[in-house]
């Protein structure tokens, strides 16, 4: 063997030691949190543009949709008061209010529905017990709103679609159901949450011939989201309206902690 190979540095394999192992560890631990926190920031940011936004959407829809409506309605209801209109044309002006009138109503659904605060599960529940008290005009309804289980914040997707099903679904029941009373209810599981909208109304019969725009919008509306639909009915035996959406959880500290460890220990890291 040649001299020149006493003096060669062999090599030897690196081994882990515990504060190997223990800095490691600390390292992806706070690499998990940095990574947490810039995430959740992120999403902090987003969501407070999207809400900034939409509140400056309601406000011009309110100053420009909604008066319009407003001053139309108000001026066709004068001219038909102060003219002599013919029968004929009176039916015109009367289709043409009511035309108005739903145009206004439709504007100040939208209005709500871009308002901020619905993705909070008590603002979600107010909101609709408003809208049903608002479509009822003082009657006779018993209006119930309540929030079962651990109410937890609602994705903006998840708050639009339930306020949009339960504003159909209140709005329905009010006009064609004849209820006195109405259930406005918001169900938190473990993963999930369901809005319930029950009334004690006349019903109807489940058949392809009630499967109006509504329903079928109501169903869509659900299904974009990948929430589930469901409506129960039956002559005399009222109408409910379910819709469950799952909730996601957001992975925590200790979550991202558990996860890298779990990472170390199944990449084979040993002290030996």
């Amino acid at each position: 063997m040649p001299s020149a190979s006493r003096g060669a540095v062999i090599a030897l394999p690196f081994r882990w030691s515990a504060p190997h192992i223990l800095l490691m560890i600390a390292g992806v631990l706070l690499m998990a949190a940095a990574i947490h926190f810039v995430l959740g920031r992120l999403r902090l940011w987003r969501d407070r543009a999207v809400l900034e936004e939409r509140q400056r959407l309601a406000l011009e829809m309110h100053d420009t949709l909604a008066q319009s409506f407003a001053g139309i309605g108000f001026q066709l209801q004068a001219m038909r008061d102060e003219l002599r209109l013919s029968e004929s044309l009176r039916i015109q002006a009367d289709t043409a209010l009511e035309m108005v009138r739903r145009g206004h109503e439709e504007a100040k659904r939208s209005i709500a529905a871009l308002r901020p605060g619905l993705s909070g599960s008590s603002g979600m529940a107010d909101a609709l017990r408003r809208e049903a008290e608002r479509l009822s005009n003082g009657g006779a309804l018993a209006i119930r709103a309540s929030i079962d289980g651990q109410a937890r914040h609602l994705p903006l997707n998840v708050a639009d679609t339930f306020f949009r099903i339960g504003q159909e679904a209140i709005s329905n029941s009010i006009r064609h159901a004849g209820a006195t009373r109405m259930d406005i209810s918001l169900h938190f599981g473990k993963d999930d949450v369901a809005l319930l909208v029950k009334d004690d109304g006349s019903g109807f019969e489940l058949n392809a011939q009630h499967q109006g725009f509504g329903i079928c919008g109501m169903a869509k509306r659900a299904d974009r989201i990948g929430a589930l639909f469901a409506l129960s009915s039956g002559a005399g035996k009222g109408t409910t309206v379910t819709v469950t959406a799952h909730l996601s959880s957001r992975p925590t500290l200790p979550e991202h902690a558990r996860r890298a460890v779990k990472y170390l220990l199944r990449t084979g890291i040993h002290t030996s």
